[in-house]
């Protein structure tokens, strides 16, 4: 019986996969809502979404190189609480960084592709972006409310 997953199964398929399994095995499978038959529309439907998926991964590189591009003609200034000596109540996060970035750019970026570090204290900070093929940095101000 052919069946295409639609949950991860250890150590006998992933989500997607197409696979031939026994009869038996594969009504288990079913009846546990972990797999789906193999029919013409179930497989369209899969080739659909994976055309999609590629397509989202092409545009998110796009996006991150007109992101580059247009990050370092933008002044990128976050304001948070402070105390007298400069050091910060908690921690820049990463939400608020990539909330500041979208906001100047327009452009909205992958979690995964930026790196801030710690930022503790108030000034300037580099920031590094970085996904498998593409690599930039931008320097940040952190100034108190």
């Amino acid at each position: 019986m052919k069946i295409v997953f639609i949950k991860d199964v250890p150590r006998v398929g992933q989500r997607g996969q197409l696979k031939d399994v026994a009869d038996g095995y594969g009504n288990s499978l079913l009846a546990k809502g972990l797999a789906d038959r193999a029919t013409s529309s179930v497989l369209s439907m899969l080739e659909t979404k994976r055309k999609t998926e590629e397509y989202k991964k092409e545009m998110s590189k796009e996006n991150f190189k007109l992101f580059l591009e247009k990050i370092n003609t933008e002044e990128i200034i976050i304001k948070v609480r402070a105390n007298e000596k400069g050091h910060l109540f908690k921690t820049v996060s990463r939400e608020e960084v990539l909330k500041e970035l979208f906001t100047k750019t327009g452009i909205e970026l992958n979690e995964a592709f930026i790196d801030i570090g710690h930022i503790k204290t108030i000034g300037e900070h580099t920031i590094k972006f970085n996904d498998k093929q593409n690599t930039g940095e931008c320097k940040i101000r952190v100034d108190s409310i």
